[in-house]
C-alpha cells in the first residue's frame, strides 16, 4: 500500500497584515487575500471572517481559522462559526494556563467531537497561556487524551 504523500501549506497570519499600509487606512480584505497571493501563500489563519474568508475563495486560497474554546460549552458554537465561513481545519488554543490537564481533556474532546461532528478537523494548539503552554503540559494533555479516547489527540505546534 503506497503511503499518501503529505503537503505543508504556507499561510499568512491575519494579524501581521492588521494595520496595514496604515491604521488609518489598512488594507480590505479583497486586497490582503490579492497581496497573500502574489506572496505565494495557500492561504490566510484568521478569526472567523466572512468577507475575508469570500476573498480568499475568490483567489483559490483556504482560511485555517484560529480560536479561543475556554469551555466544553463553547466548542460546537465556535467551530460552526468558522465552518460557515469556509474553514475546514481550526486551530483552537484551549482554556487558560493554570486549568488542570482533567479540565481541559474535557474541553479538547469537545472541541474534536464538535469537529467530527462538522466535517472539520480542528487541532489544539499548543500556546502560551493556554493549557497547553509548556512542552510538559501539552504532552500530557495528548496522553490523558490518548488514554482516555484511544486516539491521538490532533495537535498544531505553533
Amino acid at each position: 500500500m503506497a503511503k499518501a504523500r503529505l503537503k505543508i501549506k504556507l499561510m499568512a497570519a491575519d494579524w501581521s497584515l492588521r494595520g496595514y499600509p496604515t491604521e488609518k487606512r489598512p488594507w480590505s480584505a479583497e486586497t490582503k487575500a490579492k497581496k497573500v497571493k502574489e506572496a505565494g501563500f495557500d492561504g490566510m489563519s484568521a478569526g472567523a471572517d466572512p468577507a475575508l474568508a469570500k476573498a480568499l475563495a475568490k483567489h483559490g486560497l483556504e482560511l485555517v481559522g484560529g480560536v479561543d474554546v475556554g469551555s466544553v460549552k463553547a466548542a460546537e458554537p465556535t467551530l460552526q462559526r468558522f465552518k460557515d465561513a469556509g474553514a475546514i481545519h481550526v486551530n483552537v488554543q484551549v482554556c487558560d494556563h493554570d486549568t488542570t490537564t482533567a479540565d481541559a481533556l474535557k474541553v479538547a474532546r469537545a472541541v474534536i467531537v464538535a469537529g467530527d461532528k462538522l466535517g472539520m478537523t480542528p487541532a489544539i494548539e499548543v500556546h502560551r497561556d493556554t493549557c497547553t503552554e509548556t512542552p510538559e503540559k501539552a504532552f500530557a494533555l495528548a496522553s490523558a487524551y490518548e488514554k482516555r479516547y484511544k486516539k491521538k489527540l490532533r495537535m498544531n505546534f505553533d
